[in-house]
């Protein structure tokens, strides 16, 4: 249950609240596309109730009657609803926290959540084997682009907009200046990933300022470029997965199962909490584990077969 000062409504448009609503998530610095989602999510809702009722009279009742619609059309996915409740309940609780309504709890709906995909051993090595020679700069660059996710398990956005000024090959790291949480990382690469680096870099002819996957314009690829790209690339290879964003599913599982290090992974995904990358882990069927690194079990029988020895046999 949420607290909340008791406080006066002050009741106005719903519609002028939406506006201050948006103007405050741009001051806070949200990304264009994280706004997008926001105004396409709550739109839905304003066409429904946002040019005829003040905020005064909104309520939880209201807000289910949006979760039916929104279960109804039969094209939303049960995971989209949820996406879409998730941006309104955050809109009606700022609107309580700001006085504009009268406070009360909303509930997500809930929904069977199934186990995420991801790539299989089989599949990552057909993708990342290396094209023929003779193949074109765009499946050459697609495959560099697929050993990069693969091995760092960065967003998409987050590795179109990297520059070649951002990679030191000589320390193999990484500088991650744009994520999703706007803050940067340092990422350290293997020996084999920075040889594939520098290899491309040499080919491409690429310099400093030039972004490491770009366009022949130099200029920025664009995110559905290199999504439809990944596409043809993995649908040659009669691959049927092609999403990016699996690739930095796959790299979570097998790092984690690697490493089992949940605190190194944290950091690598850009999760701002460690909870984020528990239910992250368990969205993708990983159960965490607890290091076995001390045992204190294993020490007790260790120690009492040590003193059956010295006993001898009872």
């Amino acid at each position: 249950m949420r607290r909340r000062k008791v406080m006066e409504v002050k009741s106005i448009k719903i519609k002028d609240a939406y506006e201050k609503y948006l103007l405050a998530k741009k001051a806070e610095g949200l990304s264009s596309k994280t706004l997008d989602t926001y105004i396409l999510h709550i739109d839905h809702f304003m066409e429904n109730f946002g040019n005829y009722f003040s905020t005064a009279q909104l309520s939880e009742e209201m807000y289910n009657n949006e979760i039916i619609e929104l279960q109804e059309d039969e094209n939303k996915s049960d995971v989209t609803v949820t996406s879409y409740c998730r941006s309104i309940r955050a809109f009606f609780y700022w609107m309580q926290d700001k006085g504009y309504m009268d406070p009360c709890s909303l509930a997500l709906p809930k929904f069977e959540k199934k186990i995420k995909e991801i790539y299989t051993d089989e599949e990552i090595t057909i993708l990342l084997k290396k094209p023929a020679k003779g193949c074109s700069e765009v499946e050459y660059q697609t495959w560099v682009f697929i050993n990069f996710v693969m091995a760092t398990g960065l967003r998409l956005s987050s590795v179109l907009d990297l520059r070649v000024s951002d990679y030191l090959s000589k320390d193999a790291v990484i500088y991650v200046q744009h994520t999703k949480q706007k803050i940067g990382q340092k990422i350290q690469i293997n020996k084999e990933l920075c040889s594939i680096i520098n290899r491309y870099i040499e080919q491409f002819d690429l310099t400093n300022e030039n972004y490491l996957f770009c366009i022949a314009t130099g200029e920025r690829m664009a995110n559905r470029t290199m999504q439809d790209n990944v596409a043809t690339y993995n649908r040659a290879r009669n691959v049927q997965k092609t999403s990016i964003h699996l690739m930095r599913h796959t790299f979570a599982v097998n790092y984690y199962t690697k490493t089992k290090d949940i605190y190194a992974l944290k950091t690598i995904m850009g999760h701002s909490q460690l909870s984020t990358t528990e239910h992250y882990l368990q969205s993708l069927g990983l159960t965490i584990q607890v290091s076995d690194a001390y045992n204190p079990q294993s020490l007790f029988v260790q120690q009492e077969n040590a003193k059956k020895k010295r006993r001898g046999k009872i």
